[in-house]
């Protein structure tokens, strides 16, 4: 009689084993082996592990959002924190984070186009005897300073600022706005501009023409 109770035991236990190894179970597993046993190295004992919360408040970053890809499925999505530092908004699904890694090649970038923006300009206004408005346009072909580097450098500036200001704001409608603006800047120099150029200079800006890039700047210098 005792054959049943025993039975009842073994069923039981089967059964708590398999709701540990449940998909849900296993997860939250992962989830608080991410939370609370990070390790700053393999080799590191088991007692050296880390909480998330402690090292991010070690490294001072206010919120992140970490996804687990398992099998080429999100397996588990999770965000800590707050948006950022001193506030009380927290971090949400939705949050889209800037990218640490790229934010200094972006800045450098939006500036390398505002350099060469405001360095045309200052030639044209100077050297050239006019200004970048085609109501007032240059009286001297420029063929150095920027010029030397690519026959637009002023419009080659503005597209690369523009860019580097829509990559910095996210915004995917901003990046598709520069990109519709710079080709209809592109197509105005090429059919438009070149010509009217190529009447007022001759063969000076066909010369110029042939050794000298149309918008991507070429650093050899002449």
């Amino acid at each position: 009689m005792r054959v049943a109770p025993i039975l009842i035991v073994i069923v039981s236990s089967l059964f708590l084993v398999n709701c540990a190894r449940s998909p849900e179970a296993l997860t939250q597993r992962r989830i608080a082996g991410v939370e609370q046993g990070l390790l700053s190295d393999y080799s590191d004992p088991p007692w050296m592990r880390m909480e998330l919360l402690e090292r991010m408040q070690h490294y001072r970053v206010p919120g992140v959002t970490i996804a687990v890809i398992n099998e080429f499925q999100i397996e588990w999505i999770k965000e800590y924190g707050v948006l950022e530092a001193g506030s009380s908004e927290p971090v949400a699904p939705e949050t889209l984070f800037q990218t640490a890694s790229l934010a200094k090649p972006i800045v450098a970038m939006a500036l390398i186009g505002w350099l060469f923006a405001i360095w045309s300009i200052v030639d044209q206004l100077t050297r050239g005897r006019g200004t970048p408005l085609p109501v007032m346009a240059t009286q001297t072909l420029l063929i150095t300073g920027p010029f030397a580097y690519c026959r637009n450098p002023m419009s080659f500036g503005t597209i690369v600022l523009y860019y580097g200001l829509a990559i910095w704001t996210g915004s995917w409608s901003a990046i598709v706005l520069v990109t519709s603006f710079a080709a209809v800047l592109i197509a105005y120099l090429k059919y438009i501009e070149e010509k009217e150029l190529e009447a007022r200079f001759g063969q000076s800006y066909m010369e110029y023409k042939k050794t000298t890039p149309f918008i991507i700047p070429s650093m050899s210098k002449k």
